[in-house]
């Protein structure tokens, strides 16, 4: 059986497109997506019954397109001050498809998630038979 080799800046590449990895599975958002201003019109406690009961607060954000006002959730336990101005970026088709416009909130999602699964088992690989 024949070993394969890969170089340090292969491992460092692929683990730079791991890590950019919630950035670009939402390129077609940051492309063809319209860039507004919302609002933060209320703040609402969350309360989710599972085995393990436990409560979140979420912001009520507030949008307009062009013809309605959206209101969606906010992300979870992030606590914005009421009429807190922020920049998002929405589907013209699916307004609730939307993102708020920074670094932590592209990072904050279940893409994140599988970026550093990925990035632990690819760095496990690399360890491995690298």
């Amino acid at each position: 059986m024949r070993k394969i080799k890969i170089s340090k800046a292969c491992f460092y590449w692929i683990c730079s497109l791991l890590l950019l990895l919630p950035i670009l599975l939402k390129i077609p958002l940051l492309v063809y997506g319209v860039r507004t201003q919302a609002t933060v019109v209320d703040q609402v406690w969350v309360h989710r019954v599972s085995l393990k009961p436990h409560s979140s607060i979420y912001s009520i954000v507030q949008f307009e397109t062009k013809d309605r006002i959206i209101s969606v959730y906010g992300p979870s336990n992030e606590k914005y001050e009421m009429g807190k101005q922020l920049e998002i970026i929405y589907d013209a088709n699916q307004p609730s498809n939307y993102r708020i416009l920074s670094v932590y909130h592209f990072y904050a999602g279940l893409e994140a998630g599988l970026a550093g699964f990925l990035l632990v088992v690819w760095a496990g690989l690399y360890r491995t038979f690298g």
